[in-house]
């Protein structure tokens, strides 16, 4: 999974509670659809390669055994597109904006969000405090630009 940001220089503070908040939507998704069982004691490692280029922060998110530091592949891509298509659905159930941007007063959220529900709803949020984000699984993505959401 690869997190895009711009422009840079980013906040600490904004890239600190990105990080955060996907790293408990990651493992909030791979506990949930059974990818990692919670009770093993050595949990698999989530990394980031970090890189810049033209005034764009790329992070490149995967998986590793914490005793080989081998990389998991197969688990990163299994728990990534989970999380992908979790956030994908959720960003659909989003109150559509109106004409001029603010969000409609149409209310089609559940009453009671389950746990991945409050935590794709942070990370929507968190997206949202950076000018331009994007998340990319695959050959999918997911772009927010201030009111403008596109789902590639």
């Amino acid at each position: 999974m690869i997190i895009e940001i711009q422009p840079t220089p980013i906040p600490v503070s904004y890239l600190s509670s990105l990080l955060r908040i996907i790293q408990a939507a990651v493992r909030e998704t791979a506990f949930s659809a059974n990818h990692i069982d919670p009770s093993e004691s050595h949990q698999p490692i989530l990394l980031a390669s970090l890189s810049e280029q033209d005034a764009k922060l790329s992070i490149e998110l995967s998986f590793s055994d914490p005793k080989t530091n081998q990389h998991l592949s197969i688990l990163s891509k299994s728990i990534f597109q989970e999380f992908f298509r979790n956030f994908g659905e959720y960003i659909k159930t989003l109150p559509q904006p109106s004409l001029w941007g603010p969000k409609s007063s149409i209310e089609t959220k559940k009453s009671v969000p389950s746990v991945i529900e409050k935590r794709l709803s942070e990370v929507y949020r968190e997206m949202k405090r950076i000018p331009k984000s994007k998340i990319t699984v695959n050959s999918k993505s997911i772009s927010i630009e201030g009111f403008n959401l596109q789902l590639d």
